[in-house]
């Protein structure tokens, strides 16, 4: 934690006081209408500060329950009088057997605090939490509270606040000028922002009515809800946000539901031209290309023109014949016959020129 100060405060040595915060892991995961529990009060510059958390919250904008969320509240001033304050925390899972690396690393503003402010921080799902190892066996996990100083004045530590202010702007809905009608709901958003971020809404948008309501048929109402959110935010949906975790802990339970957020979301940032977020989605989508999932990739990626995810189901297909015959006893190859069977040929010819390579090499076929 950082708290502003003399001007020149910022220029001085700065070294940091790192606090743990024990949480039960039962608790974590614990009743949804359960309340804020105390985790620690600490002082820092004469000013006591409190972190509770939260064991079962949603995910803002999102709707989703299974996070662990923070408070942090300033309950005491070095004096009556005493001004607002600013200060950031650091907080990320730590694991005291040191086998496992400080994860999920995330950091909160709290600008202009005065005695009773409080500002909240998700930390991490449930999900992630369970498969990230950092449950001890006494099922407690720990937090670590990074709380940087220099010698007996504050240090001037800003972290960067925008995609929180623009993620607040789009929650709040506050000067909103343009509704998207996708399905049952409707999402209120903001012209500027948008047109920013997207040619496409910056063409579609040029020269339509202010708070004229827009209809989205080509995409479901969570996909265009999670872009909408890394339009303004840079930031991904949680469910993608885990498939990294699974993927580095091996335990790729639940990514059936995330792939299919990436399918959709990366068809979405095609459709919009948010050109970040389709590199991303397209490179999730071709980690996790299998057996049951390469066919429909395929007509995916012949379909919307996408090299880089077409080219790693060919690879997948040519390299074991093994999972070329799954694929077809599971339909696979009428699939692409009936959607695009210039695919199958390709693949066909790449199988041919295999076997002939293996052949003349002297090898055999797995």
């Amino acid at each position: 934690m950082s708290v502003a100060g003399s001007p020149d405060a910022g220029t001085r040595p700065m070294r940091s006081v790192y606090m743990a915060l024990k949480i039960p892991a039962t608790t974590a995961i614990g009743d949804r209408n359960q309340a804020y529990i105390a985790a620690r009060r600490f002082a820092v510059l004469g000013y006591e500060w409190q972190i509770d958390y939260h064991p079962n919250s949603h995910y803002p904008y999102h709707r989703r329950r299974g996070w662990v969320k923070l408070r942090i509240t300033l309950v005491g001033t070095p004096s009556p009088d005493a001004g607002a304050v600013t200060a950031s925390f650091t907080f990320c899972l730590v694991d005291l057997r040191r086998t496992l690396r400080p994860l999920w690393e995330v950091a909160t503003h709290c600008p202009r605090f005065r005695q009773g402010s409080s500002e909240e921080v998700m930390l991490v799902s449930r999900a992630a939490l369970e498969a990230s190892g950092y449950i001890g066996r006494d099922d407690n996990f720990f937090v670590q509270c990074k709380a940087p100083y220099a010698g007996d004045k504050a240090v001037v530590v800003h972290p960067g606040d925008l995609s929180h202010d623009l993620d607040h702007l789009l929650q709040s809905e506050n000067g909103a000028d343009v509704t998207f009608v996708v399905g049952v709901e409707s999402f209120r958003a903001h012209r500027c922002v948008l047109a920013a971020r997207s040619p496409v809404f910056a063409a579609e948008l040029a020269g339509s009515l202010m708070d004229e309501e827009h209809e989205v048929k080509d995409t479901d109402a969570d996909a265009f809800r999670a872009l909408l959110r890394f339009i303004y935010t840079d930031a991904l949906p949680p469910q993608l946000e885990e498939m990294e975790l699974r993927k580095r802990t091996r335990k790729p339970e639940g990514d059936q539901k995330a792939v299919s957020m990436a399918r959709r979301l990366l068809e979405a940032a095609d459709r919009y031209g948010v050109e970040r977020l389709k590199v991303i989605c397209e490179e999730k989508v071709c980690s996790s290309v299998g057996v049951g999932t390469v066919a429909e990739d395929l007509v995916l990626a012949e379909r919307r023109g996408y090299k880089k995810l077409k080219d790693r189901c060919m690879e997948f297909l040519v390299a074991s014949p093994a999972d070329m015959l799954t694929v077809a006893a599971a339909g696979g190859c009428k699939l692409l016959e009936a959607t695009c069977p210039s695919v199958l040929t390709e693949i066909l010819t790449a199988v041919a020129a295999r076997s002939c390579r293996l052949a003349l090499g002297g090898g055999t076929h797995s």
